[in-house]
């Protein structure tokens, strides 16, 4: 449903501070477990706002509930999660990388 990616958008945003985000990743994970047949277009909306979230991410809580969510929808969807991930282009602005220790 086009809502998910508007509350995605509204709780994985980069002004949401890092606690709220890891708080809200759990919510996104069951919002998308409970609708049942999620479309295809829901989960590359939910999964490319997590990857851009996890790549500016300062917190070690933030990245484990992104990873969790992204398993979870590897668990729910393979073959959708999947090309989600090899097809997704980074922004400029995300880092190449986490930081040492990160």
């Amino acid at each position: 449903p086009a809502c998910f990616q508007e509350v995605g958008a509204r709780l994985l945003g980069p002004e949401v501070a890092d606690g709220v985000a890891a708080a809200a990743a759990p919510l996104l994970i069951q919002m998308v477990l409970r609708e049942g047949e999620v479309h295809r277009d829901a989960i590359a909306g939910l999964l490319g706002m997590a990857l851009e979230r996890l790549a500016i991410a300062q917190t070690l809580q933030l990245r484990q509930a992104l990873l969790v969510l992204f398993a979870r929808l590897l668990v729910h969807d393979l073959s959708s999660t999947l090309a989600v991930l090899q097809a997704h282009s980074w922004s400029a602005a995300a880092p190449q990388g986490l930081p040492p220790g990160g």
